[in-house]
């Protein structure tokens, strides 16, 4: 006999049917983000081993173990994510107000600290975080060393994604452009000139810095035009100097 749903044992397995439903959404959504992390986790593996963009997870899989000297066994056992699914999809940085180029940061959240350590003992989840995620983790980077800090978007960055003023009597204002690269793929000389042309343009600004998860094209560092402008006004950041900063700026929290 189907219960009425005033009475109390009909409350109750309307409350149960409730749950039920809510418990199997969280399922599916938790079984979705798996399926997502482990793709970006293939897609991690075969940029390290420089896999031809049409090669299937399988044959990553094995190239890896190839190139590795290891079991395919070793290299399935590697394909699982460096980066816990359940953190890769939490918030970096605590946002604030929004700006007519983009938006303030307030603070570092706690997953930011998780994936900077994460990172320096498994330098595979360097390529687990998407363009925007490795954004956000070096705008928290400014925040954390006392910067007021504006992350910027689109197409209308200017050629900087990130903006971090250091207040005070000598203020300090730095552009910051983020490329989430490949190792295989490198900075070339039009995103520095780029760079040089923003400085140029914005004379206030102290130093532009180029942060890449890669390296810089051959010859960029004897170009004159780059060595006019290094050290003093702009910085180029390979994935070993981004690192050690990052290393840097988490070990300054920890003390």
């Amino acid at each position: 006999m189907t219960l009425p749903p005033g009475t109390a044992s009909g409350n109750q397995l309307l409350q149960q049917v409730a749950a039920d439903i809510a418990r199997r959404k969280q399922e599916e959504t938790h079984r979705i983000v798996v399926q997502q992390s482990v793709l970006q986790r293939v897609e991690a593996f075969a940029a390290l081993y420089e896999a031809p963009d049409t090669m299937s997870a399988t044959g990553v899989v094995g190239a890896a173990a190839s190139a590795s000297g290891s079991s395919a066994a070793d290299a399935v056992s590697a394909v699982a994510p460096a980066i816990p699914p359940g953190l890769l999809v939490q918030a970096l940085v605590i946002p604030g107000e929004k700006t007519s180029q983009g938006l303030i940061i307030e603070a570092v959240a706690v997953p930011w600290f998780e994936i900077v350590n994460l990172m320096l003992r498994d330098q595979r989840a360097i390529y687990e975080l998407n363009w925007r995620q490795w954004e956000e983790l070096v705008a928290g980077a400014y925040r954390e060393l006392g910067y007021e800090v504006e992350l910027t978007g689109g197409s209308r960055d200017h050629g900087r994604d990130i903006v971090a003023t250091l207040p005070g009597f000598l203020s300090i204002r730095i552009f910051d452009q983020v490329k989430r690269f490949d190792p295989h793929r490198v900075v070339r000389a039009e995103v520095v000139d780029a760079m040089i042309g923003t400085l140029e343009k914005y004379g206030s600004v102290s130093k532009g810095i180029i942060t890449t998860t890669s390296r810089f094209a051959p010859g960029i560092l004897k170009d004159e035009r780059v060595q006019r402008y290094r050290p003093h006004r702009l910085e180029l950041r390979a994935k070993d100097d981004t690192l050690a900063w990052l290393r840097e700026v988490a070990s300054k929290h920890n003390n």
